[in-house]
């Protein structure tokens, strides 16, 4: 599912997550693209994943989740220059 929550208000936000949590399940892999908690908040991820330029540059659990959403993202983005540098490449190239 990616970016479910894009654009929903808090009160929708908390339904879909409510859903997938629902639909979910020990025989079922759903994979949640998100940039925000809140989603995670009924649905706690068992893998975290965090792509940069293209691709995955770190993997961890939810604890991770919960340190880039406090944090943000400056760090990852420091570790990692040559997935920065082709991110930011990617940007320029889908702005023009």
């Amino acid at each position: 599912m990616d970016e479910t929550d894009s654009g929903l208000d808090v009160d929708a936000v908390r339904l879909a997550s409510q859903s997938i949590a629902q639909i979910g399940g020990s025989d079922m892999g759903i994979l949640i693209i998100t940039h925000h908690e809140q989603l995670l908040e009924y649905n706690q991820p068992h893998f975290t994943h965090v792509m940069l330029g293209g691709r995955i540059v770190e993997t961890g659990g939810p604890e991770l989740a919960l340190e880039l959403h406090k944090q943000g993202y400056d760090r990852v983005r420091a570790a990692y220059p040559d997935a920065q540098a082709e991110e930011a490449a990617q940007m320029a190239v889908n702005a023009s």
